[in-house]
Order: structure tokens, then sequence, then C-alpha cells
């Protein structure tokens, strides 16, 4: 298999709103030039992450990577 087309539902990661997950974000006009996501940020959204979800995810790629992706 040279190569793979994957999907990544992030619903299915985040089946609840992340919106009580605040970062700082810094703009220019209309882009967003740095995002920065400190470390209880990450547990927050670690702690909303659906595990079996990722598990799933894991499991796809762990099978891809086997097969010489």
């Amino acid at each position: 298999m040279r190569a793979a087309r994957i999907g990544i539902e992030w619903a299915r990661i985040f089946p609840k709103p992340t919106t009580e997950v605040k970062t700082q974000v810094k703009e220019s006009r209309e882009d967003v030039t740095r995002v920065a996501v400190e470390d209880k940020d990450l547990k927050k959204l670690n702690d909303l992450a659906n595990k079996d979800a990722l598990d799933r995810y894991r499991a796809i790629l762990s099978d891809w990577k086997s097969r010489g992706g």
C-alpha cells in the first residue's frame, strides 16, 4: 500500500464542546499568527476526549504502518 486516505471525525474525538478550554490566540488582521496551548489546556482536552475513538484511530494508523505505510 503506497497511499491511504483517512478522514478524522473530530466530533467523535470530542463529542462534547471544547469551548471551556481557553487558549491565547494572536491575530494579525484576519490571520492567526500564534496559538499558545498550555499544559493545563492539554489536560482539559485530554479529559474531554473520547478515548475509545482515539484508540480506534490509533488502531487504524498502526495497521497502516504495519503494512508499510
